[in-house]
């Protein structure tokens, strides 16, 4: 029947799905660490509910996992930079598995905190990999050819070991040393320019895939171990988020990322309240911008938790945690 005014025929629109983080392993120069599945981590208990008389399709779209944001807290056991076994120890590497393949841009923002301070900021692209290459085996597990593979870049991350500085206050700032390492990181700060000798505790990551911020990690950096227990990794902290609703979403500033309060976004009252008026002003959301000073970056879809409460993920004190590595 062809097209009339009063039968016109509209095609249905539909937006991509979000996309989510779907694991990460992290690894050492030496040995592999962990698989964290945060897939496992985030899904719920409906698929057990289904009906056996649901449709194949409906049962497929139940099983699908979820989009959410997530929140992973990592206590991490570094050797101390003067232990001489522990040479070829640098830092920790990482890897994450998307659902889908990002169609303009994956970043990762890291930072180095000592205290609250933030010491340095580095903001990197992450490096896509080929599901065939040798490098795309993920250490500790499988993961589907279908997702993207990608490595997140160089950062405070994997040189952690040199993040801690001479305990001599008196040692003088000599570029051969390997102090200068942290002298780098001080010259770019995110704040107020800590002392030079500083311990870097924490290191938090941010990764933002498409102009959304998919996952916030926190590292604690922990040197106080035994060097036969060095270098391990263990999740001790798991939120998800869900996302927005389309009606609800709003352009608001991503809230910056502090691993020294209480979850992702400490400190974050929400969006700005309107000057009190008859007529609010209405104010366009500042452009997107790539940070250059070390400032929290402008998302125009960003993290906002405020709207959402977190919804907690299994007991990760319990004993059963190791299966999800």
């Amino acid at each position: 029947m062809p097209d009339t005014p009063e039968f016109t025929f509209m095609p249905q629109t539909t937006s991509p799905p979000p996309n989510r983080l779907a694991n990460i392993s992290l690894w050492t120069d030496s040995s592999p660490m962990c698989l964290i599945d945060i897939d496992k981590l985030t899904s719920t208990s409906a698929t057990a509910a289904l009906s056996s008389s649901a449709s194949g399709q409906q049962q497929q779209q139940q099983q699908r996992p979820p989009p959410f944001r997530i929140l992973l807290r990592l206590h991490l056991k570094c050797p101390a930079s003067d232990v001489p076994s522990a040479l070829t120890f640098q830092g920790f590497h990482a890897m994450v598995s998307l659902a889908l393949p990002w169609a303009s841009s994956a970043k990762c923002h890291t930072k180095a905190w000592a205290g609250k301070t933030c010491t340095s900021h580095e903001v990197g692209l992450l490096e896509q990999l080929n599901p065939q290459q040798p490098q795309a085996v993920v250490p500790g597990g499988d993961v589907p050819s279908s997702m993207p593979i990608a490595h997140l870049p160089q950062s405070a991350l994997t040189r952690c070991r040199w993040l801690e500085p001479s305990t001599s206050a008196a040692r003088p700032r000599c570029p051969s040393s390997s102090a200068c390492v942290v002298l780098m990181l001080t010259e770019h700060t995110c704040g107020s320019s800590p002392p030079f000798f500083t311990v870097v505790q924490n290191i938090s990551q941010q990764i933002v895939v498409d102009r959304e911020v998919l996952a916030v990690i926190l590292y604690t950096i922990d040197r106080s171990a035994a060097a036969a227990d060095v270098p391990t990794v263990e999740l001790v902290g798991f939120h998800k988020y869900a996302w927005r609703s389309a009606s609800n979403a709003q352009p608001l500033a991503s809230p910056p990322v502090s691993p020294v309060t209480s979850f992702a976004f400490p400190g974050y009252g929400g969006p700005p309240t309107p000057p009190s008026s008859q007529q609010p002003q209405v104010r366009p959301p500042p452009p997107p911008h790539v940070p250059g000073t070390g400032g929290d970056f402008v998302l125009p879809s960003g993290m906002d938790f405020s709207r959402t409460p977190a919804a907690r993920g299994p007991n990760t004190g319990s004993r059963n945690m190791q299966k999800f590595f």
